[in-house]
């Protein structure tokens, strides 16, 4: 019974991470993302770093 939560969280959070990234990806140039793509899915990644690496990107 406790598992079920745990596998529908492991479900959820990939996706809402996917859905949250997907829109900040457009915007950013597609040859600066090809290297980080990489370590994306071992950093927390959230909206607040994608613009922080951008702004580090771009500057």
């Amino acid at each position: 019974l406790t598992i079920l939560p745990v596998l529908t969280i492991l479900t959820i959070l990939p996706v809402l991470t996917i859905l949250t990234i997907l829109p900040v990806l457009t915007i950013l140039p597609i040859i600066p993302i090809i290297p980080v793509l990489p370590v994306l899915p071992v950093l927390p990644v959230t909206p607040a770093t994608i613009i922080r690496w951008r702004e580090c990107i771009l500057s």
